[in-house]
């Protein structure tokens, strides 16, 4: 089984300096709009656990 809990995604905006949330299609500032973001959070990938059975 393989749970992937999706993390929210931050920006800063590279014109007004605000950090704000974006969504995966829209790295939009959420203050002032512009385009030009540069991305936090919302990339991890955490792997917590790995099972595995061997062949005896």
């Amino acid at each position: 089984e393989l749970v992937i809990q999706q993390m929210p995604i931050q920006v800063r905006c590279k014109t007004c300096r605000a950090e704000t949330a974006a969504t995966a299609n829209r790295l939009l500032c959420g203050e002032c709009g512009d385009w030009q973001t540069e991305l936090l959070s919302g990339d991890e990938l955490l792997l917590e656990r790995v099972e595995m059975q061997t062949e005896q």
